[in-house]
């Protein structure tokens, strides 16, 4: 950012009469217009305030009305962000009273700039909880290139390639003291403006007007205005310069696209062409019956339909270990990870994988070749041999074109969670729906991916039952209670007060017990001998996390449905 650039510009800081002329000849200020003609971003808005001051404003003017401007409506210009669109009551000038809309420098400045395009618009509102003096940018910039204002980023962004966030117009601000040694910048990345110049056949103007004062500076002598005109670089300004003691200038850059519309539309297509890179990955070829490295490239492997080409299938099965879906398991608000898929927002989708009896992650060949280049190389680091073929459930699905009827215990206890937060039932909230698609099984043996996926479930089922209401229920049978309980012991009270058989109710409470209680003790920050005996108990009963957890879900189903049944009235 140029945020620093500008508090240099007017903060006086030298030792010697030389640096003191070279600071009030603002030579830091034409170091940074230079930046602005050839430099990786532009500024749309500055403004920074010490002993002196620094104002530089940007407006999108036409490139054919830049012919006919003169250079003096372009250095007498009073344009500032504060401008905008006006609509209310205007009266006198010997006419009726009226009410007229009137838009963005068409009330100062030269009649030829009032078509152009302001960019920034600085906006107050006591009413604002916070930020009551705020940014906006011209929606047609915003919306043009898919661009979102976000707080945390101070940016209007978007999604990169990568699925990452991008900032591609930046706000930096700096507070200083009374005023003094404070400064805002608003650049926005130059490829963005010159693609959006280039197709809009405009060009910017950057107004300037900065005053360089020492301390305890009382006025201009009699220097004279010098007015320079630098057609090359864009450049017209007044400017007047009293030795060591101060100076000021005034004037406009103009900076044209660097494309036509038609030159930027061949940059962005030569790019779309480069050659994509693809790796190769430990696969099973069962066409040719051999394990072998095939690259995921399409030209490398071949459909059903190439009758007599010896590539292999694009179905070829590849396996990785199942700490590949790792890193989009921790990052649900990047990633979505289905049963059968993961897709990456705006950005890739893998459209098929599952895991098989021996724990591997499985998809094909093909829908690799799929993949950025960058996430391609991070599932080749987990590629392995197979130590066992896919899953029944791929092969019914994929090969046989069947409809899945493997039992899965936490997908039906994902569908019913969801059935109950659509019927709005007064017995169950599910606090955090958004938790539900980011329920995995833990398909390693890390202890932490294993308390992670208790704790997500306890949140899902245990947080979700109601308190209130069950506790008024047992209150309308004739029950006290006591006000100490949770809202599993108020549920284990309502359902004996309504008759319920006790093995019933064991049957019922003892899964929401065993959650809590599996919590609090395998969490992912708990350890200790009890924690480690808990896992080893389990683990010798269900033989993974894996096993475990799909005993659990569904016992937290029946559980769940027979609750449903008992409240239905």
């Amino acid at each position: 950012m140029s945020i620093e650039k500008l508090l240099k510009i007017v903060s006086p800081d030298f030792v010697d009469e030389v640096a003191a002329r070279a600071w009030s000849e603002q030579l830091s200020l034409f170091e940074l217009l230079e930046e602005q003609r050839a430099g990786t971003s532009v500024m749309l808005y500055g403004s920074t305030f010490n002993t002196g001051s620094l104002l530089l404003h940007s407006i999108l003017v036409p490139a054919q009305a830049l012919e006919s401007i003169e250079e003096d409506d372009l250095t007498n210009w009073q344009g500032n962000p504060y401008e905008s669109w006006t609509c209310g009551l205007v009266t006198g000038g010997g006419m009726p009273s009226r009410v007229e809309f009137e838009k963005p420098l068409s009330r100062i400045g030269p009649n030829s700039l009032k078509n152009c395009q302001q960019l920034v618009f600085c906006r107050s509102f006591e009413g604002r909880g916070e930020d009551k003096r705020y940014f906006e940018i011209a929606q047609f910039l915003t919306h043009a290139h898919d661009l979102h204002w976000t707080p945390e980023r101070r940016a209007w962004c978007r999604f990169d390639e990568q699925g990452d966030i991008d900032d591609v117009i930046q706000l930096a601000e700096v507070a200083g003291h009374n005023g003094y040694e404070t400064a805002t910048c608003i650049e926005i990345r130059r490829e963005v403006l010159e693609m959006h110049m280039s197709a809009t056949g405009t060009a910017l103007v950057q107004m300037f007007d900065s005053t360089c004062v020492p301390k305890g500076f009382h006025g201009w002598g009699s220097g004279v205005e010098h007015s320079i005109k630098d057609e090359e670089r864009g450049l017209y300004y007044r400017s007047h310069m009293e030795g060591h003691t101060g100076s000021y200038f005034r004037g406009v850059q103009i900076i044209k696209p660097q494309r036509t519309a038609e030159e930027f539309g061949a940059y962005l297509q030569e790019r779309e062409n480069q050659p994509k890179h693809y790796e190769s990955f430990i696969t099973q070829d069962w066409k040719n019956k051999r394990l072998t490295n095939v690259s995921c490239d399409p030209g490398s492997i071949a459909s059903y339909f190439d009758k007599g080409s010896p590539l292999p299938f694009q179905t070829s099965p590849v396996f990785f270990k199942a700490a590949v879906l790792d890193k989009y398991k921790a990052d649900p608000e990047k990633y979505s990870l289905d049963h059968r898929s993961i897709s990456c927002r705006n950005s890739w989708h893998l459209q098929t994988y599952d895991v098989n009896e021996a724990g591997q992650v499985h998809t094909y060949i093909k829908y690799l070749g799929d993949l950025p280049h960058s996430e391609q190389i991070y599932w080749k680091s987990f590629n392995e041999t197979p130590k066992g073929g896919i899953s029944k459930r791929a092969f019914t699905t994929d090969f046989e074109g069947s409809f899945d009827q493997e039992p899965d215990s936490l997908r039906d206890l994902q569908s019913l969670l969801l059935e109950l937060h659509v019927s709005k039932i007064k017995w169950f909230t599910l606090r955090e729906p958004e938790l539900v698609e980011q329920a995995h099984y833990p398909l390693t043996s890390s202890l932490k991916v294993w308390g992670d996926t208790l704790t997500t479930l306890a949140k899902l089922v245990n947080e979700g039952l109601e308190r209130k209401y069950f506790e008024t229920k047992v209150k309308e049978l004739g029950s006290e209670g006591d006000p100490k309980w949770g809202s599993i012991r108020w549920a284990q009270e309502a359902m004996k007060v309504s008759g319920v058989a006790d093995e019933v109710i064991t049957e019922i409470v003892q899964p929401l017990r065993d959650l809590q209680n599996l919590r609090t003790k395998l969490g992912a920050h708990s350890g200790g001998a009890e924690a480690g005996g808990l896992r080893t108990s389990l683990l010798r009963q269900h033989k993974s996390p894996r096993g475990h957890i799909e005993h659990l879900c569904s016992q937290l189903v029946y559980s769940l449905q027979t609750l449903r049944e008992l409240n239905k009235s």
